[in-house]
């Protein structure tokens, strides 16, 4: 076990109106291994029982701190939460994910063992609304310039943070995404081999009722870095049939079509683009690739 004078972990862990599973994510954050951390829970504006099961817990342990704002979004909690940390080490995570006993360690050890390293990231377990561990999603082959590899499971340093600056509102749905390919550009990433991290998919998560969106944001943050329009086409003609997929997942059909369309327009030459209007039109529902 970490004692105090090991470097202070900060974990912000921004919720709107999730009052029942605040708690048990707090929960999930304490009891870690390295016990040297602080947890700031920062309340987007809920207008349920959020603010008082987490003065609850603010009470219970002094590593927990409440900060609540008017309704931002992601983002803007996230970078409330970061304004006031204290560590060296940050991380964040969402209400109805969690991390397992060894998960801070684990990542906080490898930043500590090499100081080249500015951000590590792990794979992690997707689990049901149940809890059941369905499958590992293997980020290990990841591209970050084609896709969000780094995933959920992740720390990096405060001077990291520093220099890369605040998330950015106008790429919410893609916020993470985009801090990491701009930490990319500065710092050394590593891959960690392992899953300490529980990632629940359930029909009120964000990849189930908002995958499209996520898919399209993506791609607009990856067109960032595009080295000319070709390019810029091509990123978001795949980003729109991501998006399509991701419609025939949740049977809205027409907007998948509607969707592989426009990829078509911006980058005709694509099996994939016309495999999308085929499966719309015979309302054919893909597996998810995580």
């Amino acid at each position: 076990m970490r004692q105090t004078n090991s470097p202070l972990v900060s974990i912000v862990l921004p919720t709107f109106n999730r009052a029942a599973l605040i708690g048990d994510a707090i929960r999930c954050c304490l009891d870690q291994s390295w016990t040297n951390l602080e947890v700031i829970v920062v309340d987007d504006g809920s207008t349920d029982r959020t603010e008082e099961v987490a003065l609850s817990w603010v009470k219970q342990d002094a590593r927990v701190r409440y900060i609540k704002q008017a309704h931002g979004k992601i983002p803007s909690a996230l970078n409330t939460g970061f304004k006031h940390a204290q560590g060296e080490f940050y991380t964040w995570t969402s209400d109805d994910n969690r991390y397992e006993p060894e998960a801070i360690e684990i990542m906080a050890g490898r930043l500590l063992e090499d100081p080249e390293i500015g951000l590590v990231y792990c794979n992690v377990k997707m689990v049901n609304a149940d809890g059941e561990v369905v499958r590992i999603c293997d980020l290990s082959h990841g591209d970050l310039l084609s896709s969000n590899c780094v995933g959920s499971c992740f720390m990096y340093r405060k001077t990291v943070a520093d220099t890369v600056g605040s998330y950015d509102a106008t790429a919410f749905l893609a916020e993470d995404y985009d801090y990491w390919l701009r930490i990319a550009k500065r710092f050394q990433i590593r891959f960690l081999g392992v899953a300490p991290y529980r990632y629940c998919v359930h029909e009120c998560s964000l990849t189930s009722t908002r995958g499209a969106d996520v898919e399209l944001q993506a791609a607009k943050v990856r067109v960032r870095y595009a080295r000319n329009g070709r390019d810029s086409r091509r990123i978001l003609a795949t980003g729109y049939t991501r998006a399509a997929g991701e419609l025939r997942l949740v049977g809205r059909f027409s907007r998948s079509a509607g969707c592989c369309l426009r990829s078509l327009w911006l980058a005709p030459i694509q099996t994939a683009a016309w495999k999308g209007i085929v499966a719309s039109v015979l309302r054919h529902r893909p597996r998810r690739a995580h």
